[in-house]
């Protein structure tokens, strides 16, 4: 009886890891403003990076530079993206105040294949950065984004 508990116990545990969404998902990997991935928050490293790729022509993954407590009025950062070759991955940076308006949406969609943000942001702010795909035949590869403050 014991051993027939165990089993339905570890096969529960099994089927809730393979149904639940996991961080390491591609689809289900910050699809939305509210789900971005945490880039940079006052206390966190000066620099991280991602390497996933996008998993099909709808998906978008969001990251967020959240600088609402920060330690200066103001910093700077760089986002570099760059995805394996044969693929063409689009950046786009959306800013919002200390009230949640967007202010600011700057498109990065050029047939460039490395894309590259330099942009500062305001105490109180935050940036979103979405990675898509280019066109109907440019994803299921990996893109490297890395994020660097640099002020």
């Amino acid at each position: 009886m014991k051993a027939k508990k165990m089993f339905v116990a570890f096969l529960m545990a099994v089927v809730m890891v393979v149904t639940s969404p996991s961080v390491f998902a591609y689809t289900g990997f910050g699809d939305t403003l509210q789900e971005a991935v945490m880039l940079y928050r006052w206390g966190y490293s000066y620099e991280d990076q991602f390497t996933l790729p996008i998993d099909n022509i709808n998906d978008y993954d969001y990251y967020v530079i959240d600088y609402t407590n920060g330690d200066q009025s103001a910093m700077g950062f760089h986002i570099s993206m760059k995805p394996q070759p044969g693929a063409i991955y689009d950046l786009q940076l959306i800013e919002t105040d200390s009230n949640g308006r967007i202010i600011k949406v700057t498109d990065y969609n050029d047939n460039t294949i490395e894309k590259n943000i330099w942009h500062s942001l305001y105490n109180g702010h935050k940036a979103y950065i979405r990675v898509s795909s280019h066109g109907f035949n440019d994803y299921g590869k990996d893109y490297t984004l890395k994020f660097k403050r640099v002020v």
